[in-house]
């Protein structure tokens, strides 16, 4: 649509970028097995969450270890996986993306991210 985002270059500058974007999932054109271990973990959780995860809840399911069950899949689950991310730590305004601004997961978690992005497997909006 000729839109685009630009930020000043820094190491949080991808992680800002994509706080702006609705993560998208398509159907991918090539197999899940290319995808590396973090790449495969990452798709599972857009796939199968039953909602629209941001970038700063994907970071904070992987900084926190969260796996991939079916308690947490599908539109009937949704408010489990809701409930496992904000917590009173949490909920407040903006503060998870802060929070995941810092943490440890989070260069991991956005290369995964844009490598669907290459791969195809999701669009940004």
């Amino acid at each position: 649509m000729g839109l685009i985002e630009i930020a000043e270059p820094n190491e949080n500058a991808n992680f800002r970028l994509l706080t702006d974007c609705v993560i998208c999932m398509v159907k991918p054109s090539v197999s899940v097995f290319r995808l590396n271990k973090n790449g495969r973990r990452i798709w599972t959780w857009i796939k199968y969450a039953g909602f629209k995860l941001t970038i700063s809840e994907l970071v904070y399911i992987m900084d926190r270890d969260i796996k991939a069950g079916l308690s947490f899949f599908g539109k009937d689950n949704w408010h489990t996986l809701i409930h496992a991310i904000y917590t009173p730590d949490t909920i407040s305004d903006r503060i998870l993306e802060t929070m995941m601004e810092e943490s440890p997961a989070r260069n991991s978690t956005v290369l995964a991210v844009l490598g669907l992005l290459q791969k195809k497997f999701i669009i940004l909006v």
